[in-house]
């Protein structure tokens, strides 16, 4: 369970659900598939990923300043960990990270006027075929599966009324830089006892050189047209924000 699954409680006063969780990345550890065996894993002689030595991936991750104004610090980095065996990055047939690999967890921001959380997720591969190569299995419907399939059982653990869908969503980058992303919704029951999306989580590949970023975006459904059009001028300023820093921090 990732450290968003905590923070999300906030959107308790939304009124519909009572204690909210947030998906993850591929820092995350919930429960694998029980369909999934290690057969299935790629595995190589040598560590796909860069070295934890290699500072890269903290120049990589998502900082105060790609944010811009109106947000506020959340919640510091918490730095390299290890991808772990049941991560849908490992498990999914095709994927070149196996459990020992690392990725970097950046630190977390915070909308000061919603809630509206940005964090990212860096993985610093040891050659760029290796990071074209995650971020294709990343697009992958067996990859988007098994993160649903993996979060739902965590929401519905925590709250067994409550669930986590995968949405149909798309997103086309005309430059190429985010190959790929998928939504999620989460939602339970209201006050009659309705099932209602209450939050969306958006996963966004970004891939420069050798370097694999996934942007999370947990947030509260907007309650109307224009509030959908605020996530969409705030996300994209942020996804060009984040291109421009890579570019300048990683080169």
């Amino acid at each position: 369970m990732s450290r968003a699954f905590r923070v999300l409680s906030a959107l308790a006063t939304v009124g519909v659900v009572t204690s909210l969780t947030a998906c993850g990345g591929g820092s995350s550890k919930p429960s694998a598939s029980p369909t999934t065996s290690a057969a299935t894993t790629t595995t190589s002689a040598a560590p796909a990923t860069a070295p934890v030595t290699d500072p890269t991936a903290s120049k990589a991750a998502i900082a105060r300043a790609d944010v811009g104004a109106g947000f506020a610090d959340y919640k510091k980095a918490s730095g390299f960990t290890a991808v772990g065996r049941e991560s849908c990055s490992v498990t999914v047939p095709g994927s070149v990270l196996t459990a020992q690999d690392h990725v970097y967890a950046g630190p977390m921001f915070k909308k000061t006027d919603g809630t509206f959380f940005v964090y990212s997720e860096a993985y610093v591969f040891r050659s760029r075929a290796l990071a074209q190569r995650y971020a294709a299995v990343r697009a992958t419907t067996a990859f988007k599966k098994c993160k649903e399939k993996q979060d739902d059982a965590a929401t519905r653990a925590a709250q067994p009324k409550n669930y986590v869908k995968l949405t149909t969503a798309t997103f086309a980058d005309s430059n190429g830089g985010i190959p790929t992303m998928y939504r999620e919704l989460q939602g339970g029951p209201d006050a009659t006892g309705k099932l209602t999306d209450v939050v969306f989580y958006d996963r966004y590949t970004v891939l420069h050189g050798r370097v694999v970023v996934v942007v999370l975006i947990d947030a509260a459904l907007p309650k109307d047209n224009a509030g959908s059009q605020a996530i969409v001028t705030r996300t994209s300023t942020l996804l060009k924000s984040v291109s421009t820093a890579l570019d300048k921090r990683v080169g």
